[in-house]
């Protein structure tokens, strides 16, 4: 296979989320997404042979929905580093630095390791309603009519919103999600076309086919339009050559079109092959009055769940701390305007996997491989610990540390379970399959919470994904070594099947461990990377650096 499609998942976890901050910037160098996007580019791949990797996507939930983000739309508008330059910045705005936040940081931080009761607080209600006013509103208007202020307490230090929203130019993410739209609005004009010429033209309801399918062409012709202001953004912006958005438009053609059936296919098929070196951006909610679990996707209109400022609030919404994010969207079906009020992602997926899998427009970015950047770990020994009367583990705040880790993780094994589900399937020589269906290879890149906890010197329980202390970021960079060289990787343990664990320094190759043994010393000096890991991994063991748990399908 010449082109191998790989998504990447970043779990939630408040401030540990910074780790994914760390990682990415290792990751995404990679990628030869822009190479594969050049005009003829493909034919060329594939006739030369060898491997190249296309970022085909990045989901996240919380404060990996941040980080994801972040270097989604770093990547695709200036490369890898743009990406680390937009994490950093984010990251390093986040952390408390001047007296008054670090004051109120480690009070934050020694009140939570005191208690050792379930404090329950509503942000509806007094007193965190109330401290929730103070902060987000009279405290930036304080320090606008008395600047000194800001040398206490920073204007936007409790503003997500104002923190976030520098980094990003949604209008140009909704744009891009306009036009990666496109083939959806076909299919739909399709669908009523086809509803029209099966309707009894006296009927009354053909009316109203015909004036939905007339939205539709609206709409499309709107989309299209768009997609001219972006090409001018593009061009007015003079961004670089090795630019994924960049590298994607200039092979882009605009082609006529008319509203048929094989013109409209044509048109699809000429967004689609843009778009597919495009990665798909997923941010992960929960709808508090269904229940229902909800995507953001960047290929998806702004006003159609796609991925906008509020959404990403949305999904960093804890309900013990904010108020529930509304968000309104339009329905395509019923042109009906809805308000949808959403929570966390944690209560839903952390962070959105199978909709790489199970609810893609286009096939041919279905994923072939997986890399989830994990922040709760799986084992723990607390069992044992709570044997010994005299260890801490007993108190409620170690027991709550590790309900939320178990709980945080839940629904990543379920979505897990379900894609290896998928895979044994297509194992199954008995059960029919399809020419589009492909196995997906997964492999977790655990936090070190231990490592990262003696390095910094600061407890991680749970009200440390609270905790906004600069070092413990920095530990949490160092710990992916995000390009930051002379620094250890601190690689979780694990006992899965068909795994690897190992130590590695920056940039230089590991000795693999697995069952035991030791593997063979392969790769070089910049060859450590997780994009390495899916072409040369076998069951037994992983024969490059920087995966720090690598599994594949069981037999």
């Amino acid at each position: 296979m010449a082109i191998k499609n790989i998504a990447i998942a970043c779990q939630g976890g408040g401030s540990h989320a910074a780790y994914t901050a760390g990682a990415l910037p290792v990751l995404l160098p990679r990628f030869d997404n822009v190479l594969i996007a050049r005009s003829g580019a493909k034919q060329t791949i594939r006739e030369e042979g060898g491997e190249h990797l296309n970022l085909a996507g990045i989901s996240g939930t919380s404060g990996g929905a941040i980080s994801a983000l972040l270097a989604w739309f770093g990547y695709v508008t200036g490369g890898p580093k743009a990406a680390q330059d937009r994490l950093d910045a984010f990251w390093d705005a986040n952390c408390a630095y001047q007296p008054g936040e670090r004051m109120l940081n480690e009070m934050t931080q020694w009140t939570g390791r005191m208690m050792s009761i379930d404090l329950k607080f509503s942000p509806y209600l007094p007193p965190l309603r109330d401290i929730e006013r103070f902060a987000t509103g009279t405290w930036p208007w304080m320090t606008k009519l008395w600047p000194p202020l800001g040398n206490w307490i920073r204007d936007h230090y409790f503003q997500l919103r104002e923190t976030v929203a520098p980094h990003v130019d949604f209008e140009v993410v909704g744009a891009i999600g306009d036009f990666c739209s496109i083939p959806q609005e076909v299919k739909r004009w399709q669908s009523c076309d086809l509803e029209a010429r099966m309707a009894d033209a006296a009927q009354p309801a053909h009316a109203g086919i015909r004036t939905k399918r007339h939205a539709i062409e609206e709409r499309i012709r709107a989309k299209m339009e768009t997609t001219h202001r972006l090409v001018a953004w593009i061009a007015r912006h003079e961004l670089e050559p090795d630019c994924a958005l960049r590298a994607a438009f200039d092979a882009w053609n605009v082609p006529q079109y008319s509203f048929e059936y094989a013109s409209l296919d044509r048109l699809a098929a000429a967004v689609q092959d843009v778009s597919y070196t495009i990665p798909q951006l997923l941010i992960g909610a929960v709808d508090i009055d269904s229940g229902a679990f909800i995507a953001f996707s960047s290929e998806r209109s702004p006003e159609e769940a796609g991925v906008t400022l509020d959404a990403v609030v949305a999904s960093a919404c804890l309900p013990w701390v904010f108020k529930a994010q509304e968000i309104a969207c339009v329905d395509p079906d019923t042109e009906e305007v809805r308000t949808t009020a959403c929570w966390d992602g944690l209560f839903s997926q952390n962070p959105p996997i199978k909709n790489f899998i199970s609810h893609i427009g286009d096939p041919a970015k279905k994923p072939n491989g997986l890399w989830i950047l994990q922040i709760n770990q799986d084992k723990s020994d607390f069992s044992k610990r709570i044997a010994d009367v005299n260890d801490t583990y007993r108190y409620g705040s170690e027991l709550w540390h590790r309900r939320d880790t178990l709980s945080g993780n839940l629904s990543l094994n379920q979505e897990i379970s379900f894609i290896e589900a998928i895979n044994r399937r297509l194992d199954d020589p008995y059960q029919p399959g399809r020419a589009q269906d492909k196995p997906v290879e997964m492999a977790r890149i655990v936090m070190d919470a231990e490592a990262v906890s003696a390095a910094s010197g600061r407890d991680l329980g749970i009200f440390s994904k609270f905790d906004r202390d600069p070092v413990l970021k920095k530990m949490h960079w160092s710990s992916m070594g995000a390009c930051r060289p002379r620094i250890s990787w601190h690689c979780a343990p694990t006992a899965m099947p068909y795994s690897a664990t190992w130590r590695v320094r920056w940039r230089e190759s590991a000795r693999v461990l697995a069952g035991g043994g030791r593997g063979r010393r392969t790769g070089g000096p910049g060859k450590s990377s997780a994009a390495c890991c899916l072409r040369t991994c076998s069951r037994s063991t992983v024969h490059r650096a920087c995966i720090t748990t690598a599994s594949r399908r069981p037999p």
